[in-house]
């Protein structure tokens, strides 16, 4: 069972309009019964519903251990939704808790806002992806690159290079004995390369080849191999001699670290790049190569770094190329660079066609979503709901209908209906209060 802390500080709604604030916290997951009797200790004495805007009682103030995103809760949400948030919460096991609180950690953008988007979440976290948990050492984070990252950690043409803030490269082997470590440097722009940054990699190498907490992984050949075994993720593939890709970051830099641990090969490359830069290119690249008529209608879209076939108009010729992404209207081919227009007009004058070899992005290019949960009060399981208070003149009013009924029972648990009888029997009508 998953462990957290959700809690409202639930106010009487006309003492505060006094000048008057009574209230109560109130922590979540909660009960019908337990939400009955803090309205009452607050002097809430009948309640029509539970959403919120009411005339009854209000949200003074929230608080949560949850990180990051309790901003998508605020004071005009229902506690019903509020309830059922928690125990969703509450019924989780611990992955999917942990992957939950991940996305907060790292503020995700999802397809819609507030409470509803949290609740929804919740039956989502399979189509969230997450970047893995961080290091943090004196300054730098290090942790596994995300797939997307890992073209970056090539050599890159110069229009990338300069749209990515690229500052250079530096390659590195272990020496035939695997302990040694030989480097050469190869600048792609020596402006952005300032004392400023030329202290701050000497202090990352160091770090990453005396801090335990980066695993040494710069010491060796072998320290490498164990650091990568250790963070599966980091493989670019499931290949016994693969390659592995870190990420170290600072606050003005971004360190792409490819390493294998091959003998005889060189065993480092790490690409320096001012990290706004190579971030605002990358948050672009991600809406995808558009393909498109002379016309500019939109005929597809892949990935940066996906790969397309190009059928030439006499059916034999066909030519397999990767494309990247320099901005919304230009791109790379492996062979040169393309206006997106230009490119549909050579298509249309050589009679070709582009064929994608990649999955193509869908329409929206967002997190694909289940929405489990409209937003409807209607739609939140019972065992969730938080039932209103009935008043006192309408619970005397069914009593004494019931005792002409032949019934006896202790009170009316809410405006719906459910009636509590000695013991534990309980009987659900519904009543029209009119």
């Amino acid at each position: 069972m998953a462990e957290f802390k959700i809690q409202a500080y639930v106010a009487n709604l006309e003492r505060y309009n006094e000048g008057s604030l009574e209230g109560e916290w109130i922590s979540f997951p909660t009960t019908p019964r337990e939400m009955e009797r803090l309205l009452s200790r607050i002097g809430v004495e009948s309640v029509e519903n539970m959403s919120i805007p009411n005339d009854a009682f209000f949200i003074a103030n929230f608080a949560t251990d949850l990180p990051g995103d309790i901003d998508r809760i605020s004071q005009f949400d229902s506690l019903e939704k509020l309830n059922y948030l928690a125990g969703r919460l509450e019924e989780m096991d611990d992955r999917d808790f942990a992957r939950f609180t991940q996305a907060l950690h790292q503020r995700i953008e999802l397809p819609e806002s507030g409470i509803d988007g949290l609740i929804n979440l919740t039956f989502n976290l399979d189509q969230i992806r997450l970047q893995p948990e961080a290091v943090r050492v004196n300054g730098f984070s290090l942790r596994p690159m995300l797939p997307e990252e890992r073209l970056y950690a090539y050599g890159q043409s110069s229009q990338l290079a300069m749209q990515t803030g690229s500052i250079g490269r530096l390659r590195g082997d272990m020496d035939w004995s695997g302990d040694g470590f030989f480097t050469s440097w190869e600048d792609t722009n020596s402006d952005l390369k300032t004392d400023a940054f030329k202290e701050e990699f000497n202090r990352l190498i160091g770090n990453l080849r005396e801090n335990e907490s980066f695993g040494k992984m710069l010491q060796s050949r072998r320290a490498i191999a164990n650091y990568g075994m250790e963070h599966p993720e980091s493989a670019f593939s499931d290949r016994y001699d693969a390659e592995f890709g870190f990420r170290a970051d600072s606050e003005k830099y971004s360190y792409l670290l490819r390493l294998n641990a091959r003998q005889g090969d060189y065993n480092v490359y790490i690409f320096c790049y001012d990290r706004a830069l190579l971030e605002e290119h990358m948050a672009r690249a991600r809406e995808g190569i558009r393909f498109i008529t002379p016309e500019y209608e939109e005929l597809l879209r892949i990935p940066d770094g996906g790969k397309i076939r190009i059928n030439w108009k006499d059916g034999k010729t066909k030519v397999d190329t990767t494309c990247r992404y320099i901005d919304d209207y230009h791109m790379e081919t492996t062979s040169r660079l393309y206006h997106i227009s230009e490119f549909a007009e050579i298509a249309r004058q050589k009679g070709a066609v582009v064929e994608p070899l990649t999955p193509v992005l869908n329409g929206e290019r967002k997190i694909p979503w289940n929405r489990v949960f409209d937003g409807s009060m209607d739609k939140i399981p019972g065992k969730y709901r938080l039932p209103a208070l009935a008043s006192e003149a309408f619970q005397e009013r069914v009593k004494q209908a019931m005792r002409v009924a032949g019934y006896e029972f202790d009170r009316i648990e809410s405006d719906y209906g459910c009636l509590r009888f000695d013991g534990d029997t309980r009987m659900i009508l519904i009543f029209n209060r009119k």
